[in-house]
């Protein structure tokens, strides 16, 4: 499988709206459909580039207003006690001919377990490295009401 802006897990994101959290103009966050972590979302650059050393002084300067501005409203929104992020890029390199696309993973952390909608979600390795195995399947209303409460959080 080649990893072309056509057939880029990232480039297809982008094409997508229905888990949009907010937009820049470098940027695009979506809530990841997997909620195991409360608030857990994807930030996508909008070009397709494959490196952080890539990225020009503008995309770095707006990447820090993404970060303040998710941070700030899931803190708000949900109590997060801490963020995990990552860009470890490693499907990319399945690929015979990878062509990586720069995207980051959110993990809000709760060191008390936030409600929405009566729905509990604990974080039971809080001050741990999270589990990037697990798996919550929560309806298409909470996912709505998560995405909801996020925006109308200040997003």
């Amino acid at each position: 499988m080649n990893n072309t802006p056509s057939t880029c897990n990232s480039c297809s994101a982008l094409a997508q709206d229905n888990l949009t959290l907010f937009e820049t103009k470098y940027w695009k966050v979506d809530l990841a459909p997997n909620q195991a972590y409360l608030g857990r979302s994807y930030v996508n650059l909008k070009r397709h580039a494959g490196h952080l050393s890539s990225l020009t002084p503008d995309e770095w300067a707006e990447l820090g207003e993404v970060v303040r501005r998710f941070e700030e409203t899931a803190t708000k929104v949900f109590d997060a006690t801490c963020f995990n992020w990552t860009a470890l890029m490693n499907n990319a390199y399945k690929s015979d001919s990878p062509d990586p696309h720069l995207h980051l993973h959110i993990w809000p952390r709760y060191q008390t377990a936030p409600v929405v909608n009566g729905v509990v979600f604990e974080d039971p390795n809080f001050a741990h490295h999270y589990d990037k195995t697990a798996v919550r399947d929560i309806e298409p209303g909470l996912i709505d009401a998560i995405k909801l409460q996020l925006i109308d959080g200040a997003l």
